[in-house]
């Protein structure tokens, strides 16, 4: 069986119409209208086993970020509504040509386990968001909790494409405190 390197890029925003369409709402950064794509993957059972579905027909531009595709065997109203919700992912190669065509620095980190200079694990690159000077990396640690760090060259002391592993150079403490999503009203 092949192998294929994937990351996550949104998720399943809602079902459209009848016939087992769903918008698609990727994370900022994702331009998929310079790109072409016939796969995604989606988690389709609670064990993060991802699953390949072809696009029957190519995605429509909803709006900024949003798309309708119709998935091979989804074919009801039904089984679109169970997709609802479910997180989307790429294969990296197809992100990694959406990255060289102008859109999100730093979209080529997403997946990579990042760890401080010592090598002690830190976390995962779950998202990119472009801001106004320079991107910002989300980072996941194993707790779930999340981390803010700006995607700077001066942070960054190796990437190793291979091992997916980012080694940044960090102010002390800002780890210190995460992110809380529920603590944002």
């Amino acid at each position: 069986m092949l192998a294929v390197e994937i990351s996550r890029v949104g998720l399943v925003a809602k079902k459209r119409g009848y016939d087992g369409s769903v918008v698609l709402a990727l994370d900022d950064g994702f331009d998929l209208t310079k790109v072409s794509f016939d796969w995604i993957f989606l988690e389709v059972s609670s064990s993060d086993q991802k699953v390949p579905f072809f696009l029957v027909r190519p995605p429509e531009i909803l709006k900024s970020g949003r798309f309708s595709v119709r998935l091979e065997g989804i074919f009801s109203e039904e089984k679109a509504s169970e997709l609802v919700g479910r997180d989307v992912w790429m294969e990296d190669e197809v992100i990694g040509e959406v990255s060289k065509r102008g859109c999100v620095q730093g979209v080529e980190y997403l997946g990579f386990k990042v760890k401080d200079q010592t090598g002690v694990f830190l976390g995962t690159v779950v998202r990119v968001m472009p801001r106004f000077l320079q991107p910002v990396l989300e980072i996941q640690d194993s707790n779930n909790d999340v981390f803010f760090v700006p995607l700077h060259q001066d942070l960054i002391a190796e990437s190793n494409t291979k091992t997916r592993t980012l080694i940044m150079k960090l102010p002390v403490g800002i780890f210190a405190t995460p992110f809380r999503r529920d603590a944002v009203t």
